[in-house]
C-alpha cells in the first residue's frame, strides 16, 4: 500500500548535497528495529520511510496528525512518537534522519515544511486519543510551524486529507491528488496554507492547548505600519512598511527559528 508522496524539492542535486549521513548509525538502528516488527511493512522511498500496519487496513482519507520538530530535537520526538503508536499498530511515515536537513532549508516547499512525522489514525476516536497523548508527551518541545494545518500543540497539528494515493486530472490534464466528498465524488485535496479541512467536514473535538504560543507584543513592530508582503520563504517573510514617527519607507525581514541556515 503506497502512501501519497509529492515532489518536495525541485533541485535534486541540491537535495542530495544536503542529505548527509548525519547520525547514520542511529538512523539505521531505528530502521532496523521497525523492520523487525511483525505487524508492519516498512518501505523507504526517496524522502520518507513508510511504516504501514499489516494488521489494520488504512482508510482512504480522514484526520491525520503531523508532528513537527527542529534539528536538535527530531530524534527525541521520533523515538517518543514510535513508542506511543507502534503498540497500537497505527500506520505512519517519517522523514529519514539524514533528510531532515532538506526539510529545514529555505527552499523547501512551505506547504510541506515541518511535517516530519505523519500519523494515520484508524478512526476518529483513536485520532482524538492520540492527539491528547501527544499534547501531554510532547508539550516541552518546539518545532517548525506547519502552515497548512490546525495547530493543537507546539509540535502537533491536524489536517483532514487523503491517506492513500487517489489521482484524478484537472481541466488541463495535470494529475491532482483527490479525496471523496459526501457523495463519493472525487474532489481536489487542497494542500494550501490556511486550509486544513474541506468545507463539508466538521471538527470541534480536539482543542488546542492553552497558551500554545505565548504572545508578547513587540514594541519594535508597533513602530511600523505594514503595507505589503514582498516575499515568503521558510526562513521568514520580507515586508514593506512605513515608520510611524517620520513616514520613512522601510523593508523589514522576518527571521523564523528552528530552520537550518546554510
Amino acid at each position: 500500500m503506497k502512501i501519497m508522496n509529492i515532489n518536495l524539492i525541485k533541485n535534486i542535486e541540491y537535495a542530495e548535497l544536503l542529505s548527509q549521513p548525519e547520525n547514520s548509525k542511529l538512523s539505521k538502528l531505528i530502521l532496523k528495529k521497525l523492520k523487525s516488527l511483525p505487524d508492519y511493512e516498512v518501505k523507504q522511498n526517496n524522502f520518507f520511510i513508510e511504516c504501514i500496519s499489516t494488521k489494520n487496513i488504512m482508510k482512504e482519507q480522514g484526520w491525520k496528525i503531523h508532528i513537527s520538530a527542529s534539528n536538535n530535537n527530531y530524534i527525541h520526538i521520533l523515538k517518543e512518537v514510535i513508542r506511543i503508536i507502534v503498540p497500537l499498530n497505527v500506520s505512519f511515515k517519517w522523514v529519514s534522519i539524514k533528510n531532515r536537513n532538506i526539510m529545514l532549508t529555505k527552499d523547501f516547499l512551505r506547504e510541506q515544511a515541518g511535517k516530519f512525522i505523519t500519523i494515520y489514525p484508524q478512526n476518529n476516536i483513536q485520532f482524538q486519543v492520540l492527539c491528547r497523548i501527544f499534547q501531554k508527551k510532547l508539550r516541552q518541545y518546539s518545532g517548525v510551524p506547519i502552515l497548512t494545518d490546525k495547530s493543537i500543540g507546539n509540535v502537533i497539528s491536524i489536517r483532514y486529507g487523503g491517506f492513500k494515493k487517489i489521482l484524478d486530472y484537472d481541466n488541463e490534464g495535470d494529475g491532482i491528488y483527490c479525496i471523496r466528498d459526501t457523495n463519493k465524488k472525487l474532489v481536489y485535496d487542497r494542500r494550501e496554507i490556511g486550509i486544513y479541512k474541506p468545507e463539508w467536514i466538521t471538527e470541534n473535538f480536539v482543542k488546542p492547548l492553552n497558551n500554545l504560543y505565548p504572545k508578547q507584543k513587540s514594541k519594535l513592530l508597533e513602530q511600523y505600519n505594514f503595507k505589503n508582503a514582498l516575499q515568503f520563504t521558510n526562513y521568514g517573510g520580507v515586508y514593506e512598511a512605513i515608520q510611524k514617527k517620520d513616514n520613512l519607507h522601510v523593508v523589514i525581514k522576518e527571521a523564523k527559528s528552528d530552520f537550518r541556515r546554510l
